[in-house]
C-alpha cells in the first residue's frame, strides 16, 4: 500500500524557463516580491494597496525591458541589413493565446 502513491503520483517539478529575453536578475526578484505580496493579499485584505502598487511597478519594468530587447534586436537586423529578427518577432505575435 505504502509503494503505490510513489508509483502513481507524478514526481517531476517543472522548472523555471530560463531563456526568457530581458528577464535580468533584478526583473525576476522584483516577480517573486510580486508572488509574496500576492501571498499576503490572499490571506487577508490588509497589503492590498501595497500590492496593487508593487504590482503597477513590475508590470512597467517588464514593459519595458521587454520593448528595450524587441528595439534592440530588430535595430541590430537593420543595422545589418538582415529583416530575419524583424520577421520572427512578427510570427511570434501572431500566436493565439
Amino acid at each position: 500500500m505504502k509503494e503505490t502513491p510513489g508509483k502513481h503520483i507524478p514526481q517531476k517539478t517543472i522548472g523555471f524557463r530560463q531563456k526568457i529575453p530581458g528577464l535580468t536578475t533584478p526583473l525576476r526578484t522584483m516577480c517573486k516580491k510580486k508572488g509574496r505580496l500576492h501571498s499576503k493579499v490572499k490571506k487577508g485584505n490588509a497589503h492590498w494597496q501595497q500590492f496593487v502598487d508593487y504590482q503597477r511597478t513590475s508590470q512597467c519594468a517588464l514593459n519595458r525591458a521587454h520593448w528595450q530587447y524587441v528595439n534592440g534586436t530588430l535595430a541590430q537586423g537593420i543595422e545589418h541589413g538582415d529583416q530575419k529578427p524583424f520577421w520572427r518577432y512578427i510570427c511570434n505575435q501572431k500566436q493565439d493565446n
